[in-house]
């Protein structure tokens, strides 16, 4: 794990339990976007393995207030999606669960804040 001021940076190798893993980037995230208030920038990404089309994604995983999250994609030529809004922690958990296994795990996660 690499850990510097301002992220937190794990490997898939360095990964033993994703479950308690996301939750505690989650729980930085939700801390450190609190803390910096309205003007913050911090984020979870989360590098997904390449699809079976060959495509390469990013997900971005950001906390917007009142125990909720928003999450987004962005792919290798820098094209973003929509902003998906709204999940509950457990929701956000399940989700990038969800994402992970559907292309066989992740290259690497990080917290930015």
């Amino acid at each position: 794990m690499k850990t510097t001021s301002k992220e937190i940076y794990l490997e898939a190798a360095e990964i033993k339990d994703y479950y308690k893993t996301l939750g505690e980037m989650l729980t930085k995230l939700e801390t450190e976007s609190k803390a910096q208030g309205n003007n913050n920038y911090c984020q979870v990404v989360m590098q997904l393995n390449r699809q079976e089309d060959g495509s390469k994604w990013k997900m971005f995983v950001y906390y917007v207030g009142n125990g909720k999250f928003a999450y987004s994609y962005q792919d290798e030529n820098l094209w973003d999606t929509i902003t998906y809004p709204g999940l509950d922690r457990e929701e956000m958990i399940a989700t990038m669960l969800e994402e992970l296994r559907k292309v066989a795990g992740i290259e690497w996660i990080a917290v930015d804040f």
